[in-house]
């Protein structure tokens, strides 16, 4: 083992063992009176480094009582046994000790939702409460609730030590500090007077994640989408965004979690997609088999944050079941050997171009009719659609900052190559985004190869030959040119 490992092992040994071992195998040395856990384990460990003593020594010491501490020494080592099987106790003794018990599994399980550090003192207090049960039914409540909180606080020291050794303070603090920090109104957040039935405005809580996405200042938002997402808001109900590609579903989570100021987490499904990939599985560190959050999982367990199922259709059902356990209310799963909850603030969004039912329109192959079991975790499932010409040249305005009139007659253009879709004389029309690439391109090309680069390369050759008809009819050389130089 090395040293660092070694220390790690001392500190898990819990104050009153490494004083007492400190004594035992230093006497002559002083125990400092700030941060004695650290300055003792470290000193003891170069000592079995060096082959002055062993750990095993280190485990046998005595343990070291501090004068003035609240038990009264008399009563120290019936407290200490109480505290080791506080679990048998909180079930036979009164009331009062059982809150305390249930007080101290939900600490736990706090800090295992926070990170992954310091298993092996949380694995010890959880071998505590579940000791033998020899341990008379008379105890006081009190001296169990003191017993108890002494325990806790000795582990979430060990476990605050492992934080700093793994050089993980600032993602634990940023995890810990990560709360509601304002609530406003929808009006004041997105521009909308949302109501409740009563008349009274909808509320908006206001996160603090420091991986929140950046707001996009072009950003239109819908207000159809967004009742629908603010519905949802604090239910851990799940949405699910269907719709044909371009209509906006990806960046609608990714901006209601800037302007909400939650973290954002997007995982693009595939047919080749295993839970491994998106939950977790078991991999090497250091030499040590740990579990590794898949990036799904990680969202889901992280407060405040949007999770985005991007193409689901595309996996097989079988991968997906993993997953709807975790799309419940409150759910609290097992998984890869560890216990996980659905964090506070929490937002999944499902979206694909099928609506959960499979494509009807052969332009999306590869997906499938998502699994019964999967879309019945989606409380609603949202249509999204082109926007109305008046907000797409509005978008393309904002984002390119070309003149209006040219906004205009591309987007006019665009909304022929959808109608020729819907008509079946061309296979697929282009998006919005790739008109706004279009006009970008006209700064230093010319209007058919900015055409070409931005659209046209992209038809499949089934339709080139009509899409290219198409943009000859409705894409004016002269137009673009009088609205460029103007």
């Amino acid at each position: 083992m090395t040293e660092k490992e070694i220390t790690l092992a001392i500190l898990s040994l819990g104050q009153g063992r490494i004083v007492g071992a400190f004594k035992q195998l230093h006497p002559t040395d002083i125990v400092p009176a700030v941060n004695p856990n650290g300055h003792c384990a470290k000193v003891l460990a170069q000592g079995v480094v060096k082959g002055f003593f062993s750990l095993d020594d280190i485990k046998s010491a005595p343990v070291h009582v501090a004068t003035g501490a609240a038990v009264d020494p008399a009563m120290f080592d019936a407290i200490g046994a109480v505290a080791n099987r506080a679990e048998t106790i909180a079930l036979e003794a009164k009331g009062e000790a059982s809150n305390a018990i249930a007080k101290a599994r939900d600490a736990i399980l706090v800090a295992s939702n926070m990170a992954d550090l310091n298993k092996r003192a949380l694995l010890e207090f959880s071998e505590k409460l579940q000791a033998e049960r020899d341990i008379a039914v008379n105890v006081n409540p009190a001296i169990v609730e003191t017993a108890v909180t002494k325990l806790i606080a000795k582990e979430f020291d060990s476990f605050k030590r492992v934080v700093a050794d793994a050089k993980a303070e600032e993602t634990i603090a940023d995890m810990t500090a990560v709360h509601v920090v304002a609530r406003r109104s929808a009006l004041d957040v997105f521009g909308f007077d949302i109501r409740e039935r009563n008349g009274d405005p909808v509320m908006v809580d206001i996160w603090n994640h420091p991986a929140a996405p950046s707001i996009d200042p072009h950003w239109v938002w819908s207000e159809k989408i967004l009742r629908a997402i603010l519905t949802v808001q604090g239910t851990h109900d799940n949405l699910f965004f269907g719709g044909q590609k371009g209509t906006g579903k990806s960046q609608t989570a990714e901006q209601f979690a800037a302007y909400t100021g939650r973290a954002f987490t997007r995982f693009q499904f595939t047919k080749h997609t295993s839970a491994f990939d998106f939950m977790g599985a078991d991999g090497m560190t250091k030499g040590d088999t740990v579990f590794k959050k898949g990036a799904v999982l990680a969202g889901l367990t992280s407060p405040s944050t949007v999770v985005l199922l991007d193409e689901i259709s595309m996996t097989d059902a079988g991968e997906l079941a993993v997953l709807n356990g975790f799309l419940e209310p409150n759910p609290c799963i097992s998984y890869g050997g560890h216990v996980h909850r659905r964090a506070a603030g929490v937002l999944v969004f499902g979206a694909d171009n099928t609506l959960t039912s499979g494509d009807e329109s052969g332009l999306y192959g590869g997906t499938r009719r998502l699994n019964t079991a999967t879309a019945e975790r989606f409380a609603s499932v949202i249509k999204f659609e082109h926007m109305s010409p008046a907000m797409e040249i509005e978008i393309v305005v904002r984002r390119t900052g070309c003149p209006k009139g040219l906004a205009t007659h591309v987007v006019k253009a665009l909304n022929t190559f959808r109608a020729k879709v819907e008509s079946g004389d061309i296979v697929d029309a282009p998006s919005i985004r790739q008109t706004m690439y279009f006009i970008k391109n006209l700064r230093l090309m010319t209007v058919e190869d900015a055409w070409a680069a931005a659209i046209g390369n992209r038809q499949p050759s089934e339709s080139a030959a009509a899409v290219q008809a198409i943009k000859t009819a409705c894409i004016s050389d002269e137009t673009i040119e009088k609205y460029l130089t103007t």
